[in-house]
């Protein structure tokens, strides 16, 4: 992740010939690959770059949920919200790991679903969706909290 007084990045994604009109979302994303998240420097450059203002990027950026104009947290927890995670509970699951986890370095945030659906209600304990747990309970979720939590 570059740090984002690093404009060099920045520089580079928008010289790319694939950043021309119609190509806003793949920018926004290669700008979240290099700065772990969208800054403000980045919305203004990007606005220059498209000959738009930095609201109309910001829409863009707070309309999808994948794109983030934070930091990332240093540890990311997905609840599915998936049709049969959602009848099982997930929402309230999500809730409880929210509150259990307050003022950790944690985000808890709507996961896709991954058709695990005899495991429902799934969670990730991590970004990239390979540590799943499935079945999980609101019982469950002081363990996880714990588990998680640094201590």
């Amino acid at each position: 992740m570059t740090p984002p007084n690093n404009n060099e990045a920045l520089a580079a994604i928008l010289a790319d010939p694939r950043s021309k009109k119609g190509a806003l979302l793949d920018i926004l994303h290669r700008v979240q690959e290099a700065y772990g998240y969208i800054p403000q420097e980045a919305v203004e450059a990007i606005a220059g770059h498209f000959g738009t203002t930095p609201a109309d990027i910001h829409g863009v950026v707070t309309f999808y949920a994948e794109l983030r104009t934070t930091p990332p947290a240093k540890k990311l927890i997905g609840v599915c919200q998936g049709p049969a995670c959602h009848l099982r509970g997930s929402q309230k699951l999500k809730e409880a790991l929210e509150a259990g986890l307050e003022g950790a370095d944690v985000e808890v945030r709507d996961a896709q679903c991954v058709g695990t659906c005899q495991l429902a209600p799934m969670i990730w304990l991590d970004e990239e969706q390979e540590e799943a747990v499935g079945n999980i309970a609101l019982e469950d979720v002081p363990r996880i909290v714990e588990d998680i939590k640094p201590h």
